[in-house]
């Protein structure tokens, strides 16, 4: 593997290492290594970061070793170029504006295609954003200071870090990144569309050494780049993104063997189920991640679906696309070696004594009249009557997710309507789908709700939960796995079949239908390969809400759940008004 000079990792630990050349050591008070943590959050700013103090050093010890041969060159010297004293602000701007723009492009590249998670987008902006800002208010940056430093010296560009001219350098470059990529990132982040700028011609910006040949992370990079935007692309990315961190994005093509796809292959199968969140969003690295030895790991069906099988669709097209650049034919099919021989975690439905006990019990009924537990309230009852996904139950936006046609209304999921502030909507097929309010909904007041919350303004069907990392279900479903502890249904033993949180209603739901000859796969949102195109087809029509409303009234899941206590009134006065379809 391509080594970058300075770098090391040891034990989890990350740090710039260099030793001292004994002829210049007196210089640095006779140490012998130089030892500089880098803290941060990828490895590729890492390497960079470790590359740049390595050519500042290099220049150092020349320096140093000029200083001792009283000043006299130690090797035939280069034409003299320009000085950095000569340089006018137009000629910085022309030098840092290649940058910046790669810097703007980068960012639109990891947005669209979802390579990078939102804080982690958040975090680089913020570093480049604070070093801008404090030079620009007169704090100074260290970090400015280096880049400096280290483009200045690949563009062989004299410099004296000690002049004026260098101060002025750091400060227009501050400049035109702030113009040209502080301030548009920002406008990305808050969720406008800033297109990027055009490609620059060949050999503009700053060029860093990079080993000859093409490299392991552009293919990788240009791979996901031209992924069509479905749902199957967050499948490729995770697995793409983890090779590339396990293999190494620096490796040249044509040194990849048939051993690190085996190794890598290898390495999924001992993390656990949840790396990716983990990684992504929570910052814990894969050697932590691999050393556990508690917590579920990955399926063999999620080894074969999401990672075998990406793994060969990536390693067929690069062959394809970059054979004749040294990409060698490799195969993925390893067997699967992990010891979570089934969806052991899968939940399953709950029984018509169950759905009792919870709705029915005291303790939900201490939900239904507490008027500051309205969020506690609709998310299992809506859970319940329709199916869906918790999270996409969780980002439904009052605002215009939801909507009556026919006298029939109906909840819209669907992830290109607008989201409420702070929340990442994510909807697993990628599919938008509709569902109509079936007629308990209607009877507990959910329009009545929906309405209220339009009227007020709020973004989110529950205000009252907080968000986390954009995904606003995270604090709620915690929540909801409290109240199974508290009613006596919570089970986290019984392989494939638990009661751990809120998809017991998405598999109660689709049971129940299939007893009672419902068809409620257009609801749920979910494929399923075994029934033709019409039964998993999804509604995705308004108009065709009072046809469905007329199949999915008759559902019926034997429970009464109690109107909330402050409605009742308004329930008594309208409930000859509306049918509820249950009968006990």
């Amino acid at each position: 593997m391509t080594k970058w000079p300075g770098y090391c990792s040891d034990r989890g630990r990350i740090r710039f290492q260099r030793r001292i050349p004994a002829d210049v050591r007196h210089a640095f008070e006779g140490a012998e290594w130089i030892r500089i943590p880098l803290n941060f959050p990828s490895v590729r700013e890492a390497q960079r970061s470790a590359l740049a103090w390595y050519v500042i050093y290099e220049e150092e010890f020349a320096q140093v070793r000029n200083d001792a041969a009283g000043g006299k060159p130690l090797a035939p010297t280069k034409p003299s170029k320009k000085s950095l004293s000569e340089y006018t602000p137009a000629d910085i701007y022309a030098l840092v504006q290649p940058i910046a723009d790669n810097i703007s492009r980068n960012q639109h590249t990891e947005i669209s295609t979802g390579a990078l998670s939102f804080p982690q987008l958040a975090g680089n902006h913020a570093k480049l954003e604070g070093a801008v800002r404090d030079v620009l208010r007169g704090a100074g940056s260290e970090l400015l200071n280096l880049l400096s430093r280290l483009f200045l010296g690949t563009r062989d560009i004299p410099y004296d870090p000690s002049h004026e001219s260098f101060d002025r350098f750091i400060f227009e470059s501050a400049r035109v990144l702030s113009a040209r990529a502080v301030i548009p990132n920002s406008r990305r982040l808050e969720g406008a569309d800033v297109e990027p700028p055009p490609q620059p011609p060949i050999g503009a910006g700053l060029h860093i050494p990079m080993p000859e040949g093409l490299a392991l992370g552009e293919v990788i990079h240009r791979f996901v780049e031209a992924l069509p935007d479905n749902h199957y692309k967050r499948k490729l990315v995770l697995c793409l993104t983890l090779m590339r961190e396990v293999v190494g994005a620096s490796l040249l093509v044509k040194e990849l063997k048939q051993t690190h796809v085996r190794d890598f292959l290898l390495t999924v199968c001992e993390l656990p189920s949840d790396w990716g969140k983990r990684y992504k969003e929570k910052g814990v690295s894969l050697a932590d991640l691999l050393a556990e030895e508690e917590g579920e790991g990955l399926s063999e069906t999620t080894y074969k679906d999401s990672y075998r099988a990406t793994l060969t669709k990536f390693l067929n097209d690069a062959r394809r696309d970059y054979g004749d650049q040294g990409f060698p034919v490799l195969s993925a099919d390893y067997a699967y070696t992990g010891t979570q021989r089934g969806a052991r975690d899968k939940q399953r439905h709950l029984e018509e004594a169950e759905l009792v006990r919870l709705f029915e019990g005291a303790e939900f009924a201490a939900i239904a009249v507490d008027p500051t537990q309205e969020h506690r309230y609709w998310l299992p009852v809506i859970g319940l009557y329709t199916g869906a996904r918790p999270r996409e139950i969780c980002q439904l936006n009052p605002q215009g997710d939801w909507g009556e046609v026919g006298g029939v209304g109906f909840l819209i999921f669907d992830e290109n309507t607008p989201a409420g502030k702070g929340v990442t909507k994510s909807i697993k097929t990628g599919e938008r789908r509709l569902i109509p309010m079936h007629p308990e909904l209607v009877r507990l007041g959910l329009p009545e709700y929906l309405a209220r919350l339009r009227k007020e303004g709020a973004d989110r069907l529950f205000p009252g939960y907080r968000l986390k990392a954009g995904n606003p279900y995270v604090v709620a479903g915690a929540e909801f796995s409290e109240l199974l502890r508290t009613v006596g249904l919570y089970d986290n033993q019984t392989k494939g079949a638990k009661v751990t949180g809120m998809y017991i209603f998405r598999k109660t739901f689709s049971t129940y239908g299939d007893e009672q000859d419902i068809n409620v796969a257009p609801f749920v949102g979910h494929r399923n390969n075994d029934k033709s195109i019409t039964e998993r087809h999804y509604i995705t029509r308004a108009k065709e809400m009072p046809w469905l409303y007329d199949r999915f009234r008759a559902l019926d899941f034997s429970v009464r759940v109690p109107l909330r206590g402050f409605e009742v009134v308004r329930s008594v006065a309208s409930e000859g008004s509306h049918e509820s379809g249950m009968q006990r």
